[in-house]
């Protein structure tokens, strides 16, 4: 149950990407919105002592000839730390101390989305809700319904994310998909090592995105030019990988895995069937200063591959010393943390 006590309370939603998490989030604050004062937070950056004054701003506008004041809902949706959102609580009940806002019950209340691998709320995550990521029976045959619906005016429905959903996410499908298509994969190509990249960003930082004018560089593209589009260049890669689009103070298109069972998938083949370990991916990705040259907003890219590497991963038993990638880097290839660990604080300390 939430803390009636505390001036800033929260509660998650736990889900995988792309099983509706933030949708959900957004209708709650569309239901509410009479009750409560609804924002959403945009910027995610470690200093979160403006957003905390401009909650508590929102909180209070207005509001002096009222006797009561509604109360601030806050959707979060890109924190990839439990921490993240304990220190925006705090800051935000710092703030309200400040201003000299004293209350029975709370006065902001954070809807925080979440994206995991694994539905399922630990100690330390507070109250959750957890979306399933597969489809219920009945799911499945509404989907299959509209499935047929959609043939019938688009050929174009042979896809492997369709075929994905079909099986409901089945691990051994996806196995099998992702062996298959990297079965000629050869880590001295230019477009395979940007695809491990992509691949090693998606399953310890998904927030760590590249632009897909930087993919195109880093393969030799012309920018923007329509004659020869980056998925062409990743060849059979590319029905694994796909183009969204980023909206924040800039507006830019992002390559990325299309799934996180499929970088996952991705990940261990690599190693298992290529030999390419995740200490290598990473040199390569603190080695080449193009990917941080180019990349649209620099700084959070820096900042995201910074936690990746060197923020201790939590839980409410005990904080390990090591990031969960530098953890997994020990456990495949024993000595080769020391390497990656200097890459990047030699690579941090450049940017």
């Amino acid at each position: 149950m939430l803390n009636q006590k505390r001036a800033c309370v929260f509660f998650n939603i736990f889900h995988a990407q792309g099983w509706g998490g933030t949708t959900l989030a957004m209708h709650v604050l569309w239901t509410l919105k009479e009750k409560f004062r609804c924002a959403v937070l945009k910027d995610t950056t470690d200093d979160f002592t403006t957003a905390a004054k401009q909650v508590v701003e929102l909180l209070t506008y207005e509001t002096k000839e009222q006797p009561t004041r509604l109360p601030v809902l806050l959707m979060t949706d890109h924190f990839q730390d439990i921490r993240n959102v304990l220190t925006l609580q705090h800051q935000i009940e710092d703030e309200c101390l400040n201003q000299y806002i004293f209350s029975k019950s709370p006065q902001v209340i954070i809807v925080n989305c979440m994206r995991v691998d694994s539905c399922e709320p630990t100690e330390g995550t507070g109250d959750a809700v957890c979306l399933p990521h597969y489809l219920s029976e009945r799911e499945l045959e509404l989907f299959r319904e509209k499935l047929e619906e959609f043939k019938k005016n688009n050929k174009s429905t042979e896809t492997f994310y369709v075929s994905m959903v079909v099986k409901n996410f089945s691990s051994d499908y996806i196995q099998g998909v992702v062996k298959n298509t990297l079965k000629d994969f050869n880590f001295q190509h230019k477009h395979a090592q940007l695809f491990a990249v992509l691949v090693l960003l998606h399953v310890y930082s998904k927030n760590a995105l590249l632009s897909v004018s930087t993919c195109e560089e880093f393969l030799g593209l012309q920018t923007g030019a329509e004659s020869c589009r980056v998925e062409d260049a990743f060849e059979k890669l590319s029905s694994l990988l796909k183009r969204c689009t980023v909206f924040s103070k800039v507006t830019f298109e992002v390559m990325r895995v299309i799934h996180p069972s499929v970088a996952h998938h991705c990940l261990e083949e690599l190693s298992a069937s290529h030999g390419v370990t995740k200490a290598q991916i990473a040199n390569l990705l603190l080695t080449t200063d193009l990917f941080y040259e180019n990349t649209l907003e620099k700084q959070k890219f820096m900042q995201h591959v910074k936690d990746m590497l060197m923020k201790s991963q939590y839980s409410a038993k005990h904080d390990n010393v090591f990031s969960r990638l530098i953890q997994d880097i020990m456990k495949e290839t024993p000595g080769m943390e020391d390497t990656v660990l200097l890459n990047a604080a030699e690579c941090l300390r450049e940017k």
